[in-house]
């Protein structure tokens, strides 16, 4: 399948290398192909299509695969009116006649994207999990360090009461790993509905076997216009982008020389030498930023009318790949930032003119 990692145009600074490979259209496109293949089988196994039609599917999807232009097909997509449209040409085209019939039984365009977003979260998850990792690892380390050394806490950004540097990392680590446990527990639900969501003619059995023959959990509704299951997943994902957030936000604070703060890897200026921007925590900032943008297309949004929205259903493919890799990027950043931090006492910062 031909296909490009990354979005022309797309600052690197808000995704990571890895996430740009996750939700790349030619991943989204192969969750699509992936959900035919095992819809068929599931169906099969039922008896609601014949067996040998189901492996002629599976044998046409994995041809197809080989021809399809990810990129031009999504763009087929809005000229036809779904991408699923010439998705399913495609394999046609490497599918006996006799079987054309049992290809896309009883499924609705909805329920591919829908199916395929969750089959690209699964894997988008587990990524953020291992990026999250990477950050408590580095707070651990941190807290043997220079766990015990005093500290003046802040409230209202004036010093405050006595504490430690121990005290100040909890209160970073126990949110980030907090919102962590909870994106690992947010439900990544199948979608099976058929036409109109009501599943007409798709018996429990299918939707129980598809879900599991996919990864996914079994719903026991359609939700094509209950769009819990997406909004789940974005403010779990908001509070892991929240928790690195404050984190990056003390860290770009902390990196002030006049203040007893951390030392950690600088970027530097076109114009003042001197200066040591903490580019890894700003970075980490930005993405955070980011990420409540995007966000706000899929949790703003109008509610899904009647039983397919017209719009707002369409901008969440936009948006969730974009909100994945902004809050990817972050907690990325964040652990960049994190690996090179250190105890640094305060110092008086260059006199203006001064070139040190």
């Amino acid at each position: 399948m031909r296909g490009n990692a990354s979005r022309p145009g797309f600052d690197p600074g808000f995704t990571t290398s890895t996430l740009a490979e996750i939700v790349d259209d030619r991943v989204r496109v192969g969750a699509m192909v992936r959900f035919e293949v095992e819809l068929a089988r599931s169906q099969a196994e039922l008896g609601l299509i014949p067996p040998d039609a189901a492996e002629a599917i599976a044998a046409a999807c994995e041809r197809a695969v080989d021809d399809l232009d990810p990129v031009g097909l999504l763009a087929e997509g809005w000229r036809s009116g779904t991408p699923v449209v010439p998705l399913l040409a495609a394999i046609r085209a490497h599918l006996p006649a006799e079987h054309h019939v049992w290809l896309h039984h009883r499924a609705t365009t909805q329920d591919v994207i829908d199916s395929a977003a969750m089959l690209v979260a699964t894997v988008a998850r587990s990524e953020l999990a291992r990026l999250v990792a990477v950050v408590t690892g580095h707070l651990t380390t941190l807290t043997v360090r220079i766990g015990d050394r005093p500290i003046v806490a802040r409230t209202l950004g004036q010093p405050a009461l006595a504490s430690t540097w121990g005290q100040r990392i909890e209160t970073w680590s126990h949110p980030l790993f907090a919102a962590g446990e909870r994106l690992a527990q947010v439900a990544l639900p199948v979608q099976l509905g058929g036409a109109i969501g009501d599943r007409v003619d798709l018996p429990p059995a299918v939707v129980a076997g598809l879900a599991a023959r996919l990864g996914l959990d079994a719903p026991t509704r359609s939700w094509h216009t209950d769009r819990t299951p997406v909004t789940d997943l974005v403010y779990a994902l908001g509070r892991v982008v929240a928790a690195a957030d404050k984190v990056a936000g003390d860290l770009v604070l902390l990196a002030q020389p006049e203040l007893d703060g951390l030392s950690m890897r600088g970027g530097g200026s076109s114009a003042m030498a001197h200066k040591q921007n903490p580019i890894d925590a700003i970075r980490a900032r930005a993405a955070a930023h980011a990420h409540r943008g995007v966000a706000s297309i899929v949790l703003a949004a109008p509610a899904h009318e009647f039983e397919r929205a017209a719009g707002a259903w369409h901008a969440e493919w936009f948006a969730l790949p974009l909100v994945w890799q902004t809050a990817a990027a972050c907690v990325e950043a964040l652990g960049d930032a994190l690996a090179t931090a250190d105890h640094r006492a305060a110092r008086l910062t260059p006199r203006r003119g001064s070139s040190r």
